[in-house]
C-alpha cells in the first residue's frame, strides 16, 4: 500500500508543477506532460487524485477480451477481476496509452479506441501483458448483384421482394408507389438482397436535395417499408413517406444497410430499429435525409404541436447491437437520434450487477458526422442502456436540449468533438425525474457548446431527480455570454475541469458547487474563446494549445498541444 501512496504524491506534485507552468506561459509544457505519462493518466475527481497506471500486480486475471472493430473506432470489453486496467495501442512501433478502461458492472470493464483508419490492422496491449491484434472494417461498398429485377408498380415490387434470393437487386423505377412493402427474405454478407431506386448513382448532390427518387407513399398503411426477421438487406435511393406509424421499420433484423434514402413525415417513427436482442443489429444507417417537413412551423418545445413525427432515428426494445449511424441529415422531429433504448430498465441495473450484457444487449454503437436541425425536444437523446456508445463529430443546431443523458448507463458513453448550438434549454439534459437508476460513466470531451441567444436557462442546466456518478467534462468550450449553469437541484455531481467558459455568473456557480462539497473548474479558463463562425479558433485564440492531454482522445493534434473545443486550429 505504501507504494501507491508514494505514486499519488509524486503524481500530484508533477501535476501541480505542470499547472503552474500552464498559467505562467499560457500553454502546457511538454516536459511536464512526459513526466506524467510515466505514471499514466491523472484525473482530478471530486477533490482527490486517481491514477490509471499501466503497472498491475502479477495476480490480476483477464478472463475474456471481446474486441469490436468499426470503421474509425473499436470497442474493447474485458472480463477481469481488477478494478483498474490499462489499455495501450501500438503506434509507430511502440505502445502508447489509450483511454483507460471503465468498470461498468461487477465483472466487466470497457473502453474505446478513436481515430482509427478503415481496413487497417492494429495491435493493442491490455494490462502491459495481454496483446491482441484486430483489423477495422473496410468502407462499405455495395456488392455486385447476381441478378437484377426491374419493377414499375407496387404489385410487381412486392412480388419481386417475395421471390428475391441472395444477390438479387430490385431496381424501382421513378414514380409514386401507393402502399407498403414487407421484406422477410434474407441475403448473405457477400450477396445481400438490394432494393433501390433505379436512378443515377449521384453521390455529389446531398440526399435531401434530390428530386428523382421513387416514392413509396404509405398513406393509410401502418408502415412504409418493413424488414422483419431478415438479414443482409440493403435499402437505397427511395423516398418513404406518410405511413401512420413507421417509415422504415427494421424489426428483429440484422446486418441491414439503409442509405441515400428520403424518409419523410411518417406518424411516430421515421426510422426505427426494434426487437431481436443478441441476434439483431449491426446495421449501417448512412447518408439519409430523415425529416418532418410538413407538420407546423418549428418552434422550441413540442407541446401542443399536433402530428409532428416524434423520432427521426431510434433504436429501442432490445433492437440488437453494434450499429453505425453516420452522415445523416435529420430535421424537424421531437427527438432526432435516439441510439440507446430501454431507458426505463436502467433502474434495474445496479453498479454491482454481474453481467449487464447477458440481458440488455446494446453495445458498440457509433453515431457520427450527422447533422441535426430543428429538433423540438432533444437533438441526440442517448437515454437508455448501452456499453461503449460513441457519439462524435455531430452538429446539432436548434433543439430544446442538444444532448440528453436522462438517464444513461452503464456506459461508457463518449461525446467527442460535437458542435452543439442554438439550444433553448441545456447543452446536456441530465434528468428531470426520480427513481430511474443512476446515470453513470459519461465522458464529454472536446465539444463546443453555444446556446440560443435568448436561452433563459443557461449553457447547462443541472436538474434534481435521478442522481449521477462519473460524468466527466474535459476540454470543452462553453460560450455565449449567458448564465453558465442553471441549478434546479444538486442530485448530480459532474466532474468538470480544464474547460473554457465564456459565461456570466461563474463566481456564483463556483460557490454553488463548493456548497455541495464539489470542486468546479479548478483549472478552467474563463475568457472569450475567440472562435470564427464555423467554430474554428481564430489565430491567437486562448483555446489553441491549451487543452489537457487525454490519451486516446487528443493524441493527434497540431501545434504545441491539443486545442480546446470541437475543432483543432490548423496553422499554415
Amino acid at each position: 500500500m505504501t507504494w501507491r501512496i508514494e505514486l499519488l504524491s509524486f503524481a500530484k506534485s508533477i501535476r501541480c508543477r505542470r499547472l503552474r507552468n500552464r498559467h505562467a506561459s499560457g500553454r502546457h509544457t511538454r516536459g511536464a506532460f512526459h513526466a506524467t505519462q510515466l505514471l499514466g493518466l491523472v484525473f482530478y475527481v471530486a477533490g482527490s487524485y486517481a491514477i490509471h497506471v499501466s503497472v498491475f500486480a502479477a495476480t490480476h486475471t483477464i478472463k475474456e477480451v471481446v474486441i469490436t472493430p468499426k470503421y474509425e473506432t473499436a470497442g474493447i470489453i474485458v472480463r477481469a477481476d481488477v478494478e483498474k486496467l490499462g489499455l495501450e495501442i501500438k503506434k509507430s512501433g511502440h505502445f502508447v496509452e489509450a483511454h483507460p478502461f471503465i468498470r461498468y458492472d461487477r465483472n466487466h470493464l470497457a473502453s474505446s479506441l478513436f481515430g482509427l483508419m478503415p481496413e487497417t490492422k492494429y495491435t493493442i496491449r491490455i494490462g502491459k501483458t495481454d496483446v491482441h491484434t484486430f483489423r477495422t472494417k473496410p468502407e462499405y461498398v455495395l456488392p455486385v448483384s447476381k441478378s437484377t429485377v426491374r419493377v414499375t408498380d407496387m404489385r410487381a415490387l412486392q412480388e419481386a421482394v417475395d421471390s428475391a434470393q441472395p444477390g438479387t437487386t430490385i431496381l424501382v423505377a421513378p414514380g409514386t408507389y401507393q402502399g407498403s412493402i414487407a421484406v422477410r427474405r434474407s441475403g448473405t454478407i457477400r450477396h445481400p438482397i438490394v432494393i433501390r431506386g433505379d436512378v443515377s448513382k449521384n453521390l455529389v448532390t446531398p440526399t435531401r436535395e434530390r428530386t428523382d427518387l421513387p416514392i413509396i407513399d404509405a398513406s393509410g398503411n401502418e408502415t412504409g417499408i418493413l424488414v422483419e426477421n431478415a438479414e443482409h438487406v440493403v435499402l437505397g435511393n427511395l423516398q418513404v413517406r406518410n405511413a401512420e406509424k413507421h417509415g422504415v421499420y427494421l424489426l428483429r433484423a440484422s446486418h441491414c444497410v439503409v442509405q441515400y434514402m428520403q424518409i419523410y413525415d411518417n406518424g411516430v417513427w421515421n426510422l426505427i430499429v426494434s426487437k431481436g436482442g443478441e441476434t439483431a443489429g449491426r446495421h449501417l444507417i448512412q447518408y439519409n435525409h430523415i425529416a418532418d417537413l410538413v407538420h407546423s412551423r418549428f418552434r422550441f418545445d413540442y407541446r401542443g404541436q399536433k402530428g409532428v413525427t416524434y423520432y427521426g432515428i431510434i433504436q429501442d426494445n432490445q433492437g440488437g447491437w453494434g450499429s453505425t449511424i453516420r452522415g445523416n441529415y435529420v430535421e424537424g422531429h421531437v427527438d432526432g437520434i435516439v441510439p440507446s433504448g430501454d431507458e426505463h430498465d436502467l433502474k434495474y441495473i445496479s453498479e454491482n450487477y454481474q453481467n449487464v450484457l447477458a440481458k440488455w444487449v446494446n453495445r458498440e454503437v457509433d453515431v457520427y458526422d450527422n447533422v441535426l436541425i430543428d429538433q423540438r425536444d432533444d437533438g441526440i437523446e442517448a437515454d437508455g442502456i448501452c456499453v461503449n456508445m460513441r457519439i462524435f463529430r455531430n452538429h446539432v443546431k436548434r433543439a430544446q436540449n442538444a444532448t440528453a443523458i436522462a438517464p444513461v448507463g452503464p456506459g461508457p458513453f463518449f461525446f467527442l468533438r460535437n458542435i452543439l448550438e442554438e439550444y433553448n434549454e441545456s447543452g446536456v439534459k441530465f434528468n428531470t425525474a426520480d427513481g430511474r437508476g443512476t446515470i453513470r460513466n459519461v465522458y464529454y470531451y472536446h465539444n463546443t457548446f453555444k446556446p440560443w441567444e435568448f436561452n433563459s436557462q443557461g449553457i447547462l442546466t443541472i436538474w434534481a431527480g435521478t442522481p449521477s456518478k462519473n460524468i466527466v467534462f474535459r476540454n470543452n468550450i462553453f460560450t455565449g455570454r449567458l448564465r453558465a449553469i442553471s441549478f434546479q437541484g444538486v442530485a448530480h455531481r459532474p466532474d468538470m475541469d480544464y474547460d473554457l467558459w465564456y459565461a456570466s455568473d461563474v463566481r456564483w456557480v463556483k460557490r454553488t458547487f463548493k456548497s455541495a462539497d464539489l470542486p468546479w473548474e479548478i483549472h478552467g479558463l474563463f475568457t472569450d474563446p475567440e472562435l470564427a463562425r464555423n467554430y474554428v479558433p481564430k489565430p491567437g485564440s486562448p483555446a489553441i494549445d491549451n487543452a489537457v492531454a487525454l490519451p486516446g482522445i487528443n493524441d493527434n493534434y497540431y501545434g504545441a498541444g491539443p486545442d480546446l473545443g470541437a475543432i483543432e486550429y490548423l496553422s499554415n
